[in-house]
């Protein structure tokens, strides 16, 4: 529908698939903290029930910090994909990660009947440093805690690098500005990996929506 329509972006489209993209703003969050707001965040619910039939994949990308786009995606996804920093925050913040998941957010009880509970599909390491002593000893913390919480953990890592910063300047994916580099590589096999795992996950559908 038109209404529907308005908020969606094409940014890519080819012989197999197509991308569109739904932009958001940083001052969004800003919108948490007015008087009235924050008991709406069924929005990104609704978008994604009115066009999701058109994709194979919905991706919510949303701060790690508890906030109003937080709880939106909560109430919209399915399952949660753990982008973590291997550093000794990250042992620290993944405990209080599935405290919201497993305790806060089900209290709160927004989430429609009709939605299966939010499950971990894992964790994947990003701005990756294999040479320092403290990633080695960072990872290490990091999948006993997963282990303890029996969230997977993703074969591939992306390294860190600042050419995701200058793709991102440049508004293009760093398989234009950068095709043939390690970070693509790392990007792709992500995409792979992830496809498997996501192989075994049932779309949630609901009559009527």
């Amino acid at each position: 529908p038109e209404s529907v329509d308005r908020y969606i972006q094409r940014v890519y489209e080819g012989d197999t698939g197509y991308l569109d993209l739904v932009a958001s703003r940083l001052e969004l969050g800003v919108l948490a903290f007015e008087g009235g707001q924050v008991q709406h965040n069924d929005q990104v619910r609704w978008l994604i029930s009115a066009v999701g039939a058109d994709y194979d994949y919905v991706f919510l990308d949303a701060q790690p910090t508890i906030s109003r786009m937080l709880i939106a995606s909560f109430e919209a996804a399915q399952t949660i994909l753990v982008p973590v920093r291997p550093e000794f925050l990250s042992s620290i913040g993944l405990p209080l990660l599935r405290q919201v998941i497993e305790t806060i957010y089900p209290s709160v009880e927004r989430r429609p009947r009709w939605m299966p509970q939010i499950g971990v599909m894992g964790i994947v390491y990003t701005m990756f440093q294999a040479h320092l002593t403290m990633t080695q000893a960072s990872v290490a913390d990091i999948q006993r805690v997963a282990k303890d919480m029996g969230y997977p953990i993703f074969a591939t890592h992306i390294s860190n690098s600042t050419k995701f910063t200058w793709s991102a300047k440049n508004s293009l994916p760093i398989f234009r500005t950068e095709p043939s580099s390690r970070y693509a590589v790392e990007l792709a096999a992500l995409a792979v990996e992830f496809i498997k795992r996501a192989d075994g996950i049932s779309p949630v559908t609901r009559e009527g929506v």
